[in-house]
């Protein structure tokens, strides 16, 4: 989790901002279920949570899902 922090962090947001990412960083991994993902799964979607954030969605939430759908719709 720490290097999360440091990639948002590093990516310009603020504390709150990186405590509301975390949020929905950690609901979209337990969503999930654990399963090991592999590294490119967990990047994909802190990737994804700090573009729709830019985009201005800062519900946890709703950046989750967002984050989510994109994996679903890359299969």
């Amino acid at each position: 989790m720490a290097d999360k922090t440091k990639l948002f962090t590093d990516a310009a947001f603020d504390q709150a901002e990186v405590v509301i990412l975390l949020d929905a960083y950690v609901r979209a991994c337990r969503s999930l279920h654990d399963r090991g993902q592999p590294d490119i799964v967990t990047d994909v979607i802190a990737e994804r949570l700090m573009t729709l954030a830019r985009g201005g969605q800062w519900d946890p939430q709703k950046l989750s899902e967002g984050a989510l759908g994109s994996l679903q719709a890359a299969r």
